[in-house]
């Protein structure tokens, strides 16, 4: 049976972590998988760990360098075989003259030899201690595989050294010489082709084993690594630790490099024992518990706050459930996983614990009231209930109802502190702080001399000046605002953590990536109105400005619109074209170098008509490009449009 595809956002960001995990420092060797994504060392030897077919010593260390025993190797393929599940290490015999039933390989020597994956000399010996060679190791690859002695032209090695190059176990390797003694190192490349090699009998063995491929046929290491992950627990007091079976030498929290000491109580636990590693999460969140899907016999999802959280453990299936002692309408604080799921529940005033976390709790949001309202919705004795709301877009990228019955603006920048339930809400100032301005550097570590947390909470927010006022905002990664200048203006709140790194930064209108962009192909504009139509990611779309007239001319340019209504229209300035460095950089003709949006929208103009391409399907021979950005890149500017004209 094949291990359950489990793939999200999520995973690629542990990937991104597990980069670091083995080889700091080192040149990794790369590793191109046919077809597919790239792989390097760090994710070969990261896919070992996670099988359970190389893992380090207490120290985490891996010792690639260190000769590899035949006792070993066997240890090794036996775990990528159909054996793997099965064997164990103890014999009730010596299988081998030299390998007692107490050697701790007796069992792996036997199993891979009833196998007929290896076999002694024929003084009955084994050797177990001494070095593999490669010819040796090839061998029992190749009999794993599904190959035997009558596939192997020649004399011994030949034949079998010849099945090892055209069947690609060499990639990564320079060994030829069969007699070559082989390291760590070497092993884990030689395993790792042998998962991604074809059986005799046509089929991929990570296939038959069990393991996920990818689109390229490989072993689809994402679905792998995601799927060898356990948890998540909550940690109750200091012993967790000893909950994990092993001591971690590599732990993250909040995604972001960090250590066993760091790790508080109430925080999630995700943990790999062949990586021994931990991911440990501290995401609370705190709200009116309003609904559950798709009932409150089980739910899958609930909302609280106006938030839609899948619920990620059976604990807190059950405490959201009517069973559980919870009802609609009570101020829940919850815990959230690395998928944002919710795995417990503190419930108010310290009753409904599930999942041994402490009742006790404090959740803490900040960001810009985007909108007000009430919302009516019935409670668990079916009496309906009426609450007024503000909706606040908090610097984790989340929107949140929160109830209050005092009235607040939209555009306000506000804080919200819950304790046990009991929210109170205050209007952010970061004047004790003092200004915070400067350039931030290239890996988007520091902003001036001030160091930015990994896991940084960027809000870039806009407030209109008009009546009513509205907001809007989104969310950004540190790296976007790598290389940029801020300042003091642009920076409308920040804190720090108790480490002194800038935790949380709210910006006003810095990235531009609240705009809408496009190409204005109809501007007619007659005193106090006027009358649009652009094309955007390739759709036409029209609007009338009613009593209002932008000053705006034809051709690129951004958009704000918040709610259905445009509170600001500006063109685009533009430079031309000189080379395109890479897939997100260009070179203008002055030769300044300019970074492309994300969302970069390229066009082909034709007669007047405008089609949206993309750079990789223009010959630029052919063509004449001229790119649009919204700033300064030293202002976070970016090109948000590039029109191709034919030569």
């Amino acid at each position: 049976m094949k291990h359950k595809y489990k793939f999200s956002a999520m995973c690629v960001a542990l990937l991104l972590a597990f980069g670091l995990l083995f080889l700091p420092g080192a040149a990794n060797a790369a590793y191109a998988a046919e077809g597919g994504q790239a792989l390097n060392e760090t994710s070969i030897l990261n896919v070992l760990a996670a099988l359970e077919i190389m893992n380090g010593d207490e120290s985490g260390s891996l010792n690639l360098s260190s000769p590899v025993t035949r006792a070993e190797f066997t240890k090794m393929v036996l775990a990528a075989s159909s054996a793997k599940d099965a064997v164990e290490s103890q014999s009730s015999f010596s299988p081998y003259g030299d390998v007692t039933r107490s050697h701790w390989a007796a069992g792996y020597i036997k199993t891979a030899r009833d196998m007929g994956l290896i076999s002694g000399y024929l003084d009955g010996t084994f050797k177990p201690d001494d070095g593999v060679k490669l010819a040796e190791a090839v061998t029992v690859a190749l009999k794993n595989l599904g190959y035997t002695e009558a596939d192997f032209a020649g004399s011994y090695p030949t034949g079998q050294m010849s099945l090892y190059h055209s069947l690609s176990l060499d990639d990564g390797l320079s060994l030829n010489d069969a007699d070559a003694g082989l390291t760590r190192r070497d092993c884990a490349y030689l395993i790792y082709n042998m998962l991604n090699a074809k059986t005799k009998s046509g089929n991929i063995l990570a296939d038959t084993l069990g393991y996920n491929l990818d689109a390229s046929g490989k072993i689809d290491y994402l679905s792998l690594l995601n799927d060898k992950i356990s948890g998540p627990f909550v940690v109750a007091d200091s012993s967790w630790v000893s909950r994990l079976g092993f001591e971690p030498t590599t732990v993250y929290r909040n995604d972001a490099a960090s250590s066993s000491a760091a790790v508080q109580v109430n925080d999630v636990i995700y943990y790999s024992s062949g990586m021994r590693t931990v991911w440990a999460y501290n995401k609370q969140r705190t709200g009116t518990y309003e609904s559950a899907a798709p009932d409150r016999t089980s739910p899958s999802s609930v909302t609280i706050s106006g938030v839609q959280y899948n619920v990620g453990s059976s604990e807190a299936a059950y405490a959201l459930s009517v069973l559980g002692g919870h009802s609609l309408g009570e101020t829940l604080t919850v815990l959230l996983g690395r998928d944002d799921s919710i795995v417990a529940i503190l419930g108010a005033s310290g009753t409904g614990i599930v999942g041994n976390p402490t009742a006790n709790s404090t959740t803490e949001i900040c960001g810009i009231i985007v909108g007000t309202g009430t919302k009516n919705y019935s409670d668990s004795s079916g009496n309906d209930r009426i609450n007024e709301y503000i909706q606040v877009m908090a610097t984790d990228g989340q929107t949140y109802d929160i109830s209050t019955n005092k009235g607040y603006n939209v555009g306000a920048l506000v804080k919200v502190r819950t304790i046990n339930g009991n929210s109170t809400i205050s209007g952010l100032n970061s004047n004790t702080r003092g200004q915070l301005s400067g350039t931030v550097n290239a890996d988007a570590t520091r902003i001036g001399n001030r160091e930015l947390a990994a896991n940084a909470e960027i809000l870039d927010i806009y407030q209109s000046n008009g009546t009513p006022v509205r907001a809007k905002a989104v969310k950004l990664h540190r790296s976007r605002l790598a290389g940029t200048k801020l300042q003091a203006s642009d920076v409308l709140y920040w804190e720090q953590d108790e480490d002194g790194y800038i935790s949380k930064l709210v910006l006003k209108n810095f990235s531009g990536d609240l705009f809408t962009y496009g190409i204005l192909q109809k501007a007619e504009e007659d005193g106090s109105s006027g009358s649009y139509e652009y094309i955007s990611n390739g759709q036409v779309q029209k609007f009338a400005s009613g009593n209002v007239s932008y000053n705006v001319n034809r051709g690129a340019f951004g958009m704000l619109n918040i709610d259905g209504n445009i509170v600001s229209i500006r063109n685009l300035s533009g430079v031309s074209v000189a080379s395109i460095d890479s897939s997100n950089s260009i070179t203008d003709s002055g030769g300044q170098s300019w970074l492309l949006s994300d969302s970069a929208q390229i066009y082909e103009s034709r007669s007047g008509e405008y089609y949206q391409t993309s750079l990789n399907l223009l010959n630029t021979q052919n063509y004449t490009l001229r790119a649009y950005y919204d700033q300064g890149a030293n202002s976070g500017g970016r090109i948000r449009i590039i029109i191709a004209t034919a030569n």
